[in-house]
């Protein structure tokens, strides 16, 4: 048997059974009905697809994982890297001042070894 140029499973043979009495039943204004389902299924599958397509993207907002496997350090673990790095930069001004000073103590020198009045 053939629905809407379908093949019917045999299962679902006695569907087909009960649409048709149904159908037989009814007059001539059946068209007008049929109008007003096609625009039901119409309305229902646009619905439908709506909806898919938000849980598609709930969906994928939702369920983002982190996939680097990277683990936060804990408290105690960022206040050392945290020192580490402010240790360090002292270290480095620190070298930066007596490298200065120190050519400053030298210019100093030069200076009041040759210019000496």
């Amino acid at each position: 048997m053939l629905h809407n140029s379908y093949r019917v499973p045999a299962d679902m043979m006695h569907f087909c059974d009960q649409i048709a009495a149904s159908s037989a039943g009814k007059n001539s204004t059946a068209s007008g009905v049929s109008e007003q389902s096609f625009a039901e299924d119409l309305w229902q599958d646009t619905k439908f697809n709506v909806e898919l397509k938000r849980d598609h993207i709930e969906n994928n907002l939702l369920k983002s994982h982190d996939l680097s496997n990277r683990v936060t350090a804990d408290v105690l673990h960022q206040y050392r890297y945290f020192l580490g790095r402010y240790k360090s930069l002292l270290l480095l001004f620190n070298l930066i001042f007596n490298y200065y000073s120190f050519l400053f103590c030298i210019i100093g020198e030069y200076q009041q070894a040759n210019f000496k009045v």
